[in-house]
């Protein structure tokens, strides 16, 4: 399911405040990810907090707002953060999906992991990332 960053800020997800720094990055789509990952993710961040208010299709479909992420890296290069969905799949089989995206500051190339706990399997996508609201 893909949201727009444009569509999420009008619809009051509340992701970015004055001192943060909302972006929206986009991951190219493969069959092999089985819709496991989504096509954009919407990100607030700000430096000096250890969380990370994010946004995209999959918690929109499996958790209905913003969740928080946890900063597993932040330096002047990169940014890594993960955070956790309770999700089933289209036989509904249940996991929790293991997400972690990762953003190189310098140019904005991302990629962005999902692991689904006790099943074999990860998928992966590579994208880009632009800032949508100072």
């Amino acid at each position: 399911m893909a949201l727009s960053a444009a569509t999420l800020l009008v619809a009051g997800t509340g992701l970015a405040h004055s001192a943060e720094q909302a972006y929206e990055c986009t991951f190219r789509q493969i069959p092999a990810n089985g819709g496991w990952l989504a096509e954009n993710v919407i990100f607030s961040y700000a430096p000096e907090k250890t969380s990370i208010v994010v946004y995209d299709g999959i918690i929109h479909e499996y958790v209905g707002h913003p969740i928080d992420a946890k900063i597993s890296n932040d330096t002047a290069n990169r940014l890594t953060m993960s955070w956790t969905v309770k999700a089933s799949s289209a036989s509904n089989q249940k996991t929790t999906m293991i997400y972690r995206l990762t953003m190189a500051k310098a140019d904005m190339k991302a990629m962005l992991t999902a692991i689904p706990q006790g099943y074999e399997g990860t998928y992966t996508a590579q994208g880009t990332c632009k800032k949508i609201k100072s």
